[in-house]
């Protein structure tokens, strides 16, 4: 994505988002209001796992969306399991996607 020119509006780690996340206080990463959505890519399976426990149990609002290789069940949508060809393949569809 920094290939493409896309700048993130901030950098944080995936527990630091994640706690932020569960807060009804917090007001997002750009101060606009609490986040409906979080899609997760590139992270460990298991520490992904916790995450969406965590959210799915305590930011029951906001929707999941993992994009790993590994099912992850306490997302709302999740890839299968898929081998390592075929996740690159689909990341490959994806770009392509959002290419055009």
């Amino acid at each position: 994505m920094r290939e493409k020119g896309v700048r993130p509006d901030r950098e944080m780690g995936a527990i630091e988002i994640t706690n932020l996340l569960k807060s009804p206080e917090w007001d997002g990463v750009r101060g606009d209001g609490q986040h409906d959505l979080a899609i997760f890519t590139d992270v460990l399976y298991y520490l992904e796992a916790q995450m969406l426990s965590a959210l799915k149990h305590f930011a029951p609002h906001i929707k999941t969306i993992s994009l790993t290789r590994g099912h992850q069940p306490n997302a709302n949508q999740s890839l299968p399991n898929l081998s390592e060809k075929k996740m690159g393949e689909f990341l490959a569809e994806v770009m392509g996607e959002l290419a055009d």
